[in-house]
């Protein structure tokens, strides 16, 4: 007889058991199908954000469509006056003719032009700043012998000019600055950066002559200083994105 009531008593424990573990397993189930246990649906916790995708830092040069190229035009003319404004305080833009007779456009804002089938940004304008007045060039260019075979290399101190030295700007992008007297006739301040990527270069130039006739010098130095155009042209430098 003990071991009979044994028997039973081990039979309805394993039941208790298989009983628990189904229960057990229909609260996973039920978890897993977004069933409540105290009646409805549950909702699935949203999965986490992902993190978004880095962007480039400040704006790149549009070649390829005549629209890419306008917008890139007018971004370069506002960083430009920008960043004049900021190193060289009451700097004014005015007209500058580069052939006798040219049409006037009016002053405040420098010319600016894109060239191709190689494409190149261009800009030139008569600029005032400390009581002198004389012209004003930039040029943003590919680096490197492009499909018409032409080349536009990096300046290098070579010992072609009176006065060069190459360095870097606070965000290590190289620069080469320079002074030239072509010919004795005038005077000629030189900036220019290697852009990030390695692939463009931003040059600028300011002189003592206004106008098309180098020969006829409008002070006796560019209107602009070394110092202000170094730190213009490494403020619009830090805007592209390369």
């Amino acid at each position: 007889m003990d071991r009979i009531i044994a028997r039973q008593r081990h039979r309805q424990g394993l039941s208790r058991v298989a009983a628990g573990g189904a229960a057990a397993l229909g609260v996973v189930l039920a978890v897993a199908a977004g069933v409540s246990l105290t009646g409805g649906t549950t909702r699935p916790a949203p999965l986490p954000a992902a993190s978004p995708t880095s962007k480039p830092v400040g704006f790149i040069l549009q070649t390829r469509t005549e629209a890419g190229r306008q917008e890139t035009l007018d971004r370069l003319r506002t960083a430009l006056e920008n960043s004049t404004r900021m190193y060289a305080p009451g700097a004014a833009w005015i007209f500058m003719p580069d052939v006798p007779g040219a049409k006037r456009t009016p002053d405040g804002h420098p010319i600016m032009w894109a060239n191709t089938p190689v494409v190149t940004f261009e800009g030139r304008s008569g600029i005032v700043a400390g009581g002198r007045k004389g012209g004003f060039f930039l040029s943003v260019r590919p680096i490197g012998i492009q499909s018409d075979g032409t080349s536009t290399p990096m300046r290098e101190c070579d010992g072609s000019v009176a006065v060069c030295e190459s360095t870097r700007t606070p965000k290590g992008l190289d620069l080469v600055h320079w002074i030239d007297r072509p010919q004795q006739l005038y005077t000629l301040y030189g900036t220019q950066i290697r852009l990030r990527g390695g692939n463009w270069s931003l040059t600028l130039q300011a002189v003592n002559y206004f106008g098309g006739d180098p020969g006829r010098v409008s002070a006796d130095r560019p209107a602009l200083t070394r110092s202000q155009l170094d730190a213009i042209a490494t403020e619009m430098a830090d805007l592209f994105a390369g």
